[in-house]
């Protein structure tokens, strides 16, 4: 986040296709150069000898040469044909690949960017503007008196405000109309002009910080010119991103703008079409947008809602949350996104890849198109078997890859999702709005009166669907993408998921809490993090008594249940270098609130290899495991008053978070750590961390260690 980069392959040339999620025309080039933030799409034919060649990455510095506080290390990887030939003794590195401070091979490649701007992708660069902006991007000082003494800080600004973040949330003060927290006279300019390139006779570069913002309305158009600034000496990029629009850039140039000749270069036909975007050292550049997504959506600053919540109240959890959205739109049936509705133009007979996310921390969801089918072909970042269905079923982090044909009459289809809510039908506290977006046909056709909705998303509470669509995923299980099932265990954990309550005293009053546990133990969060407890050997942090079983058996799923009162510890299971783990994870009926639980795993796949309804049966159910083709996975569903058995290898060496991807059971507690200690080489054990790792609190007086591979419980 703080580098642009120079990227090449040996010997390989790439053909640059799309950026920031718009597509390009396609550019073919040996390097390219990308803003931190910034994405690219870029095609590679791999048409050489086959070997090993070098993908490499260095910094682009823009800073003074002389300054040598920058990373001068070129970073690799390996591009590795398949086929029987004699490995390079090394391989090549990229001769095109350009050295840290070639400002003109930064700036030809920028340049080279455009837009599609074809009938099917068209540049709608707004022509007629009603705002106008020029803001200069600075390196300046601060100065602040401290016991008496004038102190000036390094700061940066733009147009001369070095933005001071306020105590509460901009977009919770606007929504609620709460003053005091910023004022919106941001200026449309800087306070003076001057040659803000030049080196002799640069004004104070002191300025003030301030929470200043712009308000636009509805529809406007607006012009920003960037100007790079060379206060303090000290020019270089500045890669700007805006949040929540992109933008046409319309204009680059170097030394300072000229308002009277640089606009009538501008490229108003096809500019690229991005969300960041790179004011140049000692230089200008020219976006246009249309400010058509207003930021008022939202009821409120959502860590702020979490927060009250917990606070106020024992016996619920998290706030429900008021929509849905699909690329940033609620749809159609919300009046604040009524008519900018997301919509995918597609071409008739042409197969579309849906990425698909499930951003929805609290909410499995049902997904459908409006008379399409859909062919899943992987999840979680593997390969799966591809199957047709009408609609998919996913939970919160996962992500699924789906195939779209679109073979149905031109027209408009909604694209729809609900939730699958797996609680009990009874309680009626759940978002059930539907969020819509539009696929829309090209050609030449009558557009419908409204699109038509998909027949086949399930309902809400069809668990028996959910769990139909989760039963068909199978690995490849191919030469190419073989399964690779641990056959031999060495660990075997059985852990109960359940929802609880936890009881603790505060000046002399008993109190009781909703929580939620796994082997009846709700994660208490440490003060320091467990990864730097267990890499410096700071004691007081954890213990490693992770059970691998709960404390008592009884009827999981039934409805005699045992007390709900669960334990608080940061308790952590340790698992050696290697090791072949099976967990079975079991739902519980405790507190009679059965629900799927979304359980995730930090820094490994695994593979679902079962599952099943009622307690798990250590005997019978085993020997209906898939151990040919499962599903390999990160996240997978502990069902309803039902079970799921899992297996992977041990072989990332770290300290790995488990935990409900329901974001309202992780805040309760439902979730513990993996340690896997090292394998006894450099290859198979734990990076250190880097040589200054900002803090997250105030210095700590702790001593730090020198490292080596130990577990103790402390």
């Amino acid at each position: 986040m703080n580098s642009e980069l120079f990227f090449a392959i040996s010997e390989h040339n790439l053909t640059v296709v799309g950026t920031d999620g718009t597509y390009t025309k396609p550019l073919v080039t040996n390097y390219l150069m990308i803003t931190p933030g910034q994405t690219m799409d870029v095609l590679i034919t791999t048409n050489q000898t086959p070997s090993y060649y070098y993908m490499a990455i260095r910094q682009f510095v823009t800073i003074d040469p002389s300054i040598p506080d920058f990373t001068n290390m070129t970073a690799t990887a390996i591009l590795q044909y398949r086929g029987n030939y004699t490995p390079p003794a090394s391989p090549s590195l990229p001769t095109t690949l350009p050295t840290f401070y070639q400002l003109d091979a930064g700036y030809n490649f920028t340049s080279k960017l455009r837009s599609l701007a074809s009938p099917e992708h068209p540049a709608n660069v707004p022509q007629n503007v009603t705002t106008r902006m020029f803001i200069t991007a600075s390196i300046n000082l601060v100065s602040y008196t401290f016991e008496g003494i004038i102190v000036n800080h390094i700061a940066s600004t733009l147009n001369n405000i070095s933005f001071m973040d306020p105590s509460s949330s901009i977009l919770d003060a606007y929504y609620r109309h709460i003053s005091g927290v910023y004022t919106t006279d941001f200026p449309d300019d800087p306070p003076s002009f001057f040659d803000f390139t030049g080196e002799d006779d640069l004004p104070s570069a002191i300025t003030k910080p301030a929470t200043k913002v712009k308000v636009l309305n509805y529809n406007e158009t607006l012009e920003i010119v960037f100007q790079g600034t060379n206060l303090l000496l000290s020019a270089e990029d500045h890669p700007v991103h805006l949040h929540g629009f992109t933008f046409f850039v319309v204009g680059m140039g170097f030394g300072n703008f000229d308002p009277v000749a640089d606009p009538k270069g501008y490229n108003l036909v096809d500019p690229p079409e991005q969300n960041t975007v790179r004011v140049p050292k000692n230089g200008w550049v020219a976006i246009r947008l249309r400010v058509d997504n207003p930021a008022s959506w939202f009821e409120g600053d959502v860590n702020l809602l979490v927060q009250e919540a917990l606070l106020q109240n024992s016996t619920s959890s998290t706030p429900v949350s008021d929509a849905y959205t699909i690329n940033g739109q609620p749809g159609d049936f919300a009046a604040c996104s009524n008519g900018t509705t997301y919509r995918l133009l597609v071409d008739y007979g042409k197969t579309y890849l849906l990425r698909i996310v499930n951003a929805i921390m609290n909410s499995e969801t049902f997904f459908a198109i409006s008379g399409h089918n859909l062919t899943v072909v992987g999840t979680d970042g593997t390969y799966t078997k591809p199957f047709v269905t009408s609609f998919i079923m996913i939970t919160p982090g996962q992500t699924m890859d789906v195939l779209v044909t679109m073979d149905q009459a031109p027209s408009y289809y909604y694209m729809a999702a609900r939730q699958f809510v797996s609680e009990n039908p009874e309680v009626p506290d759940f978002d059930d709005s539907n969020v819509t977006a539009i696929i829309q046909y090209r050609g030449n056709y009558t557009p419908p009166a409204a699109p038509s909705f998909p027949a086949n998303l399930p309902a809400y509470h069809q668990l028996g669907v959910a769990y139909s669509f989760l039963s068909q995923f199978r690995s490849l299980a191919s030469p190419e993408h073989p399964v690779n099932v641990p056959l031999d265990i060495t660990t075997r954990m059985y852990i109960t998921v359940a929802m609880n309550s936890v009881v603790y005293e505060d000046e002399g009053t008993t109190g009781t809490y909703i929580a939620s546990s796994l082997n009846n133990i709700s994660f208490l969060n440490p003060e320091m993090d467990v990864l730097q407890a267990y890499y410096r050997h700071v004691g007081g942090v954890y213990t490693t008594d992770f059970p691998d079983h709960p404390s008592y058996y009884f009827n999981f799923t039934g409805y005699d249940m045992p007390s709900d009162v669960t334990m608080q510890a940061t308790k952590v299971k340790v698992l050696n270098y290697n090791e072949s783990a099976e967990i079975i994870f079991q739902g519980t009926n405790v507190q009679y609130t059965p629900e799927d639980h979304p359980l995730h795993l930090h820094g490994y796949t695994f593979y679902v290899i079962g599952s099943g309804y009622g307690v798990f049966d250590n005997e019978t159910d085993p020997q209906g495991f898939n151990l040919v083709d499962p599903p390999e996975r990160n996240t997978v569903t502990v069902p309803q008053n039902g079970w799921v058995a899992l297996r992977f290898v041990a072989n990332n060496p770290g300290v790995w978070l488990w935990h409900c991807h329901l974001d309202r059971h992780l805040t309760l507690g439902m979730d513990t750590v993996f340690i896997v200690k090292d394998g006894g080489t450099p290859e198979t054990s734990i990076l250190p961390p880097p040589a200054y790792m900002p803090p997250c609190q105030d210095p700590s007086p702790i001593v730090l260690e020198d490292f080596s591979d130990s577990v103790k419980a402390w």
